[in-house]
Protein backbone atom coordinates (compact mmCIF):
# COMPACT_ATOMS: atom_id res chain seq x y z
CA UNK A 1 0.00 0.00 0.00
CA UNK A 2 2.68 2.38 0.81
CA UNK A 3 4.50 1.51 -2.52
CA UNK A 4 1.57 3.04 -4.36
CA UNK A 5 1.48 6.33 -2.50
CA UNK A 6 4.70 6.76 -3.69
CA UNK A 7 3.66 6.54 -7.35
CA UNK A 8 3.46 10.11 -8.23
CA UNK A 9 4.56 12.93 -10.27
CA UNK A 10 5.46 12.30 -14.13
CA UNK A 11 7.60 9.97 -13.93
CA UNK A 12 7.33 6.28 -15.44
CA UNK A 13 5.36 5.90 -18.47
CA UNK A 14 4.00 9.30 -18.15
CA UNK A 15 7.35 10.16 -19.20
CA UNK A 16 6.66 8.33 -22.73
CA UNK A 17 3.13 10.00 -22.26
CA UNK A 18 4.32 13.45 -22.39
CA UNK A 19 7.18 13.25 -24.63
CA UNK A 20 3.94 11.81 -27.38
CA UNK A 21 1.87 14.93 -26.51
CA UNK A 22 4.58 17.59 -27.12
CA UNK A 23 5.72 15.51 -30.25
CA UNK A 24 2.23 15.85 -31.30
CA UNK A 25 2.08 19.72 -30.83
CA UNK A 26 5.23 19.85 -32.98
CA UNK A 27 3.48 17.63 -35.95
CA UNK A 28 0.33 19.65 -35.78
CA UNK A 29 2.50 22.77 -36.58
CA UNK A 30 4.54 20.89 -39.42
CA UNK A 31 0.94 20.18 -40.49
CA UNK A 32 -0.72 23.56 -40.64
CA UNK A 33 2.75 24.97 -41.53
CA UNK A 34 2.32 22.51 -44.61
CA UNK A 35 -1.33 23.21 -45.28
CA UNK A 36 -0.44 26.73 -45.44
CA UNK A 37 2.21 26.19 -48.02
CA UNK A 38 -0.06 24.21 -50.11
CA UNK A 39 -2.58 27.42 -50.32
CA UNK A 40 -0.14 29.48 -51.38
CA UNK A 41 0.65 27.20 -53.91
CA UNK A 42 -0.16 28.12 -57.74
CA UNK A 43 -1.49 23.86 -58.32
CA UNK A 44 -4.34 25.17 -55.66
CA UNK A 45 -5.70 27.44 -57.74
CA UNK A 46 -6.04 25.50 -60.39
CA UNK A 47 -8.00 22.88 -58.27
CA UNK A 48 -10.68 25.72 -57.54
CA UNK A 49 -10.78 27.31 -61.14
CA UNK A 50 -13.85 26.32 -63.22
CA UNK A 51 -12.20 26.60 -66.47
CA UNK A 52 -8.87 24.42 -65.47
CA UNK A 53 -8.91 20.29 -66.35
CA UNK A 54 -7.96 19.84 -62.43
CA UNK A 55 -11.11 21.91 -61.42
CA UNK A 56 -12.12 19.74 -58.39
CA UNK A 57 -14.50 22.04 -55.85
CA UNK A 58 -15.15 19.32 -52.95
CA UNK A 59 -11.27 18.85 -52.69
CA UNK A 60 -11.06 22.72 -51.87
CA UNK A 61 -13.80 22.12 -49.27
CA UNK A 62 -11.86 19.17 -47.95
CA UNK A 63 -8.67 21.12 -47.94
CA UNK A 64 -10.63 23.97 -45.98
CA UNK A 65 -12.34 21.91 -43.45
CA UNK A 66 -8.91 19.83 -42.97
CA UNK A 67 -7.16 23.52 -42.05
CA UNK A 68 -9.65 24.22 -39.96
CA UNK A 69 -9.53 20.99 -37.78
CA UNK A 70 -6.16 20.70 -37.89
CA UNK A 71 -6.00 24.11 -35.93
CA UNK A 72 -8.78 23.23 -33.52
CA UNK A 73 -6.61 19.72 -32.86
CA UNK A 74 -3.77 21.84 -32.33
CA UNK A 75 -5.27 24.47 -29.88
CA UNK A 76 -6.54 21.25 -28.00
CA UNK A 77 -2.97 19.58 -28.32
CA UNK A 78 -1.66 23.23 -26.36
CA UNK A 79 -4.58 22.37 -23.52
CA UNK A 80 -3.39 18.75 -23.40
CA UNK A 81 0.26 20.21 -22.93
CA UNK A 82 -1.04 22.73 -20.71
CA UNK A 83 -3.09 19.64 -18.49
CA UNK A 84 -0.35 17.40 -18.26
CA UNK A 85 1.96 19.11 -16.90
CA UNK A 86 0.51 21.24 -14.46
CA UNK A 87 -0.78 17.63 -13.39
CA UNK A 88 -4.74 18.94 -13.81
CA UNK A 89 -7.54 16.56 -12.45
CA UNK A 90 -8.95 16.56 -16.34
CA UNK A 91 -6.12 15.50 -17.90
CA UNK A 92 -6.99 11.80 -18.23
CA UNK A 93 -10.29 12.19 -19.48
CA UNK A 94 -9.66 15.28 -21.75
CA UNK A 95 -6.74 13.32 -23.41
CA UNK A 96 -8.95 10.32 -23.84
CA UNK A 97 -11.14 12.65 -25.65
CA UNK A 98 -9.04 14.13 -27.87
CA UNK A 99 -7.25 10.56 -28.95
CA UNK A 100 -10.58 9.31 -29.52
CA UNK A 101 -11.90 12.18 -31.70
CA UNK A 102 -8.30 12.77 -33.19
CA UNK A 103 -8.76 9.18 -34.82
CA UNK A 104 -12.64 9.32 -35.31
CA UNK A 105 -11.36 12.58 -38.00
CA UNK A 106 -8.98 10.13 -39.39
CA UNK A 107 -11.15 7.62 -40.23
CA UNK A 108 -13.78 10.29 -41.69
CA UNK A 109 -10.87 11.93 -43.93
CA UNK A 110 -10.01 8.52 -45.21
CA UNK A 111 -13.21 7.40 -45.64
CA UNK A 112 -14.30 10.33 -47.70
CA UNK A 113 -11.58 10.14 -49.46
CA UNK A 114 -12.00 6.42 -50.72
CA UNK A 115 -15.54 7.87 -51.66
CA UNK A 116 -14.00 10.94 -53.55
CA UNK A 117 -10.96 9.35 -55.23
CA UNK A 118 -12.43 5.72 -55.92
CA UNK A 119 -10.47 5.03 -59.08
CA UNK A 120 -7.24 5.93 -56.45
CA UNK A 121 -6.57 4.27 -53.41
CA UNK A 122 -7.14 6.22 -50.46
CA UNK A 123 -5.86 4.06 -47.96
CA UNK A 124 -2.07 4.26 -49.14
CA UNK A 125 0.36 3.12 -46.76
CA UNK A 126 0.82 6.71 -45.42
CA UNK A 127 -2.58 6.54 -44.21
CA UNK A 128 -2.93 3.15 -43.30
CA UNK A 129 0.48 3.47 -40.73
CA UNK A 130 -1.13 6.63 -39.43
CA UNK A 131 -4.28 4.95 -38.76
CA UNK A 132 -2.90 2.43 -36.91
CA UNK A 133 -0.94 4.56 -35.15
CA UNK A 134 -3.87 6.27 -33.96
CA UNK A 135 -5.24 2.99 -33.17
CA UNK A 136 -2.97 1.50 -31.00
CA UNK A 137 -2.06 5.42 -29.41
CA UNK A 138 -6.09 4.81 -28.09
CA UNK A 139 -5.54 1.20 -27.08
CA UNK A 140 -2.59 1.56 -25.26
CA UNK A 141 -3.19 5.08 -23.04
CA UNK A 142 -6.90 4.58 -22.52
CA UNK A 143 -6.34 2.31 -20.22
CA UNK A 144 -3.67 3.03 -18.79
CA UNK A 145 -5.46 6.94 -17.70
CA UNK A 146 -7.91 4.96 -16.40
CA UNK A 147 -6.38 2.00 -14.72
CA UNK A 148 -2.89 3.40 -13.13
CA UNK A 149 -2.11 3.92 -9.87
CA UNK A 150 0.54 6.96 -10.75
CA UNK A 151 -2.56 8.43 -13.34
CA UNK A 152 -4.88 8.64 -10.37
CA UNK A 153 -1.70 9.89 -7.47
CA UNK A 154 -1.05 12.87 -10.12
CA UNK A 155 -3.00 13.90 -11.79
CA UNK A 156 -5.04 15.29 -8.91
CA UNK A 157 -4.76 19.47 -8.93
CA UNK A 158 -8.09 21.03 -9.95
CA UNK A 159 -6.81 24.12 -10.83
CA UNK A 160 -3.64 26.47 -10.77
CA UNK A 161 -4.22 27.73 -7.33
CA UNK A 162 -4.96 24.14 -5.55
CA UNK A 163 -2.35 23.09 -3.30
Amino acid sequence: MNNQRNLKGLGGWLIVLGIKIVLSLLLLSFDIYSLYQLFQNEALSQISDQKSELYYPTLMYLLYIESILNIVFFLLSVCAVYLFFSKHLYFPTFYIAFMASFLLVQLCDSAILSVLFTDKNALDTETIMQLATSTMGCLIWTPYLLMSVRVKNTFTQHSKHSA
